[in-house]
């Protein structure tokens, strides 16, 4: 059976931690109370907006408090953590940090969606209040292909960049990653992971042709090619592994 409130509230969590959250926002939250209350109140915004599934509205606020209150729990001992290193985090330590960060997000939301799934009544399994006056159940597939778009978008991103930075010698500058570089990386997973659900995995081997065929000269620098080789591996993996994952579920 297809788990449309666990689909939603990925979705929301998408939204509130990452379109919804703008690079100035997400610095500012460890600096200041306010910015994180901001922060908090957005992602507990875009849960409200997904809790409208045909469940009992004791079991919806009951969920709703949980990821609301969970969230700004897990993301206060993050910028505690920040604030006690004041800014001296190794590239190592960000990154433990980001991981653990989202798994623990992550975990919250499985639980809440599995136990959310098993309170809506069968017959009512594809239908939400949020797409009421649309008069028809939610697109099941397309909110799974929106949600691997999303993934790949910021989350692949920035995983990828908090990777890179720990492979960079100590006192240097980090590259430029705005701009057509950050686009670049953006498109590629979304055209690996449309390329696998879409079945044609041969034409993978294009997107990588094309992006090595732009870094041609810079290949030649040994550090850079090795941290290309890195962010693109890993870029496709993020790729791939979101896509396989949609596809299990379309099947």
């Amino acid at each position: 059976m297809t788990n449309i409130p666990l689909l939603l509230l990925l979705l929301a969590h998408l939204c509130g931690d990452y379109l919804f959250q703008s690079k100035r926002l997400a610095q500012r939250k460890c600096e200041n109370w306010r910015a994180f209350g901001l922060h908090a109140g957005v992602y507990a915004f875009c849960m409200a907006a997904v809790l409208l599934v045909p469940v009992e509205w004791l079991w919806k606020a009951g969920v709703f408090l949980v990821l609301a209150l969970g969230h700004a729990g897990i993301d206060a001992v993050k910028v505690m953590i920040c604030r006690n290193q004041r800014g001296r985090i190794s590239p190592k330590r960000e990154l433990f940090l980001y991981i653990t960060d989202q798994l623990l997000h992550l975990l919250f939301l499985l639980a809440a969606g599995w136990l959310l799934a098993a309170r809506v009544p069968p017959e009512a399994a594809a239908d939400s209040a949020v797409f009421a006056f649309l008069e028809r159940p939610l697109p099941y597939d397309l909110l799974l292909i929106v949600l691997v778009a999303l993934a790949c978008w910021q989350p692949a991103a920035i995983l990828v960049k908090k990777v890179l930075a720990t492979l960079r010698p100590a006192g240097t500058q980090p590259q430029r990653t705005e701009g057509a570089g950050y686009l670049i990386g953006v498109l590629e997973r979304g055209l690996v992971a449309f390329l696998i659900l879409a079945g044609q995995l041969g034409a993978v081997g294009f997107v990588v042709a094309a992006k090595s065929l732009a870094r041609f000269k810079q290949l030649e620098d040994k550090d850079f090619a090795e941290n290309y080789l890195v962010g693109t591996m890993l870029s496709f993996l993020f790729a791939m592994v979101c896509a396989g994952l949609a596809g299990g579920c379309l099947r």
